[in-house]
């Protein structure tokens, strides 16, 4: 038998490292391991009263209805909820199915269910007002996208959605979007552990020099492989929906954020079919101990972004 030439085998590996590749990042013949209906979340089992789900009622015509993002929670929206309280509106911070309890429970969940959790709940929450503004941080943005793109010029839309954070892409070469390098080998490393190490549920922890506010942050510290995988699965799902949203949209996002690539932001504000949108790129300097992503939380913006989103509401509420 004849033997192959070194040339050969190096492109024999070079061949199958291309194939190993495109497997692991365009995750073809991916399925969601997880699709049956999640049961509401049992408050008593939440790991933190900072995870449990807002609900504030005061009279108004108009409720916001929040939601968090990817391993977070309700907690997310504790520094703006006074504001909004004050400007007069209801407000609703529902817990996704599946997030807020024990590690095992959310890594028995996915991307469908937590979005059929969130559109259960919204709703709920749209039968009862006139007006219902989404406000939605990453993963909720994202859901809040899908949404507006499913209900557009039907009653049960939202009037208004806000976006923050929110990512349609992940790690595309083709929009020069990189913003998770240990999402290329996810998928290999989804085969034999299900998260990073010392992932571990996550309360507030002191505050540190210039930490902003992220020191806050409560729920699922680590990567949790297939969960993250379902997200991204279904992202060119919702961008390729994007025309299809026709109410008024504030797309909202930090140039530096380091968990979603910021160019998410001009995607969104390209793409969808609203005539109504508005766009904020945000500044932070270096130097905060966080990621520039986690917006709400953040106290160096808090101002900047709650006056805009009010402004937003009003420059577009009947």
């Amino acid at each position: 038998m004849k033997k192959l030439k070194p040339a050969s085998w190096l492109i024999i590996i070079l061949v199958l490292l291309a194939i190993f590749f495109w497997w692991a990042c365009a995750l073809p013949g991916w399925k969601d391991p997880y699709t049956g209906p999640l049961s509401p979340t049992n408050r008593e089992e939440v790991f933190d009263p900072s995870c449990l789900p807002v609900e504030i009622r005061q009279g108004s015509d108009t409720a916001l209805f929040l939601v968090h993002g990817l391993n977070h929670s309700p907690q997310c929206w504790e520094q703006w909820l006074p504001d909004f309280q004050a400007a007069g509106y209801d407000v609703y911070a529902p817990l996704i199915s599946g997030f807020g309890t024990s590690i095992e429970d959310y890594e028995h969940s996915c991307y469908p269910q937590w979005y059929q959790s969130m559109k259960d709940q919204y709703l709920q929450v749209r039968s009862r007002y006139k007006h219902v503004v989404y406000i939605g941080h990453s993963l909720g943005g994202m859901m809040g996208l899908q949404l507006a793109e499913e209900t557009s010029g039907t009653p049960l839309s939202p009037d208004l959605l806000v976006t923050i954070s929110a990512p349609v892409v992940c790690n595309s070469l083709k929009d020069r979007a990189i913003s998770q390098p240990l999402l290329f080998i996810a998928r290999p490393l989804s085969l034999i552990t299900p998260h990073t190490p010392f992932a571990h549920l996550q309360s507030r922890k002191p505050a540190r020099h210039n930490s902003d506010g992220h020191e806050t942050w409560t729920g699922y510290d680590g990567t949790f492989f297939k969960q993250a995988l379902s997200t991204v699965f279904h992202m060119p799902e919702v961008r390729a929906g994007l025309k299809r949203i026709t109410i008024p949209v504030l797309s909202i996002q930090d140039k530096r954020d380091r968990t979603v690539s910021s160019k998410n932001l001009s995607i969104i504000q390209n793409e969808i079919g609203s005539k109504e949108k508005e766009m904020l790129m945000t500044h932070l300097p270096w130097g905060y101990w966080h990621t520039y992503h986690c917006l709400p939380l953040y106290r160096a913006l808090h101002t900047e972004l709650v006056d805009a989103i009010l402004s937003f509401l009003e420059a577009h509420h009947e």
